[in-house]
């Protein structure tokens, strides 16, 4: 004989059950919220390789995912961003791309931390590793470097609805506002310089120390009217 029974938590300490069942347990999805800019300690990282708190609440904010985006994030780092954007696009796929094996592995464990099953760790190097991707709704560039202009030109190829790069050197956000002057047909741009300061607390003193500074590239797809 077969009996399906659906009960919860509170009811199981009083009921017996046979040797043989299996049991399903699903997650309460009312009494679950999605907060975004997720506290740094949260993730393994290696010091200064991973986008700080603050930043990658606004980056997830300017790259409009919906609950189905594919989204790549090129240069995972501690993979932060990637776990951020597929507890948001949980019926997406998120695709991490990063080169350095060690950090690759980081990315594995905190992955393994979140239990998220739509999001996919590639070690390897952008933009060569980019062609095996279906095309993303969303792009986050936060290790585009040198290749800063191939990884650019492959994203407009694509055409993803929303591109975010963030840089800490001022000479390769140059190098990309210099690509996109000649390739800004079909997206809008945007610069933002962020800095993040957070109050001390010095004996009686107080005083605001520097955290971190970037600058921000957002790239909008056209609309038809706008072409």
């Amino acid at each position: 004989n077969e009996k399906v029974r659906e009960i919860n938590l509170e009811e199981v300490e009083n009921l017996e059950f046979s040797d043989l069942n299996i049991v399903i347990i699903l997650k309460d999805s009312q009494n679950s919220r999605i907060t975004i800019g997720l506290d740094d300690n949260e993730f393994e990282h290696i010091s200064g390789l991973i986008t700080k708190s603050e930043i990658r609440a606004i980056v997830l904010s300017k790259l409009s995912l919906s609950l189905d985006s594919v989204v790549w994030d090129i240069g995972g780092g501690s993979g932060s961003v990637s776990i951020e954007c597929a507890s948001i696009a949980r019926k997406g796929r998120v695709f991490c791309i990063e080169k350095n094996e060690k950090s690759v592995e980081i990315i594995k464990r905190n992955v393994q931390k979140f239990c998220l099953m739509n999001l996919e760790i590639l070690h390897g190097k952008a933009p060569q590793i980019l062609s095996e991707l279906p095309d993303p709704n969303s792009v986050f560039i936060g290790g585009g470097g040198d290749e800063i202009e191939d990884i650019l030109s492959e994203c407009f190829r694509r055409k993803p609805i929303s591109i975010v790069c963030t840089f800490v050197d001022i000479f390769h956000l140059t190098r990309a506002l210099n690509y996109i002057k000649e390739h800004k047909r079909e997206y809008n741009s945007n610069v933002l310089s962020i800095n993040i300061m957070k109050l001390k607390e010095i004996e009686s003193y107080h005083k605001f120390d520097m955290l971190t500074s970037v600058f921000l590239l957002h790239l909008t797809k056209k609309t038809e009217g706008e072409i």
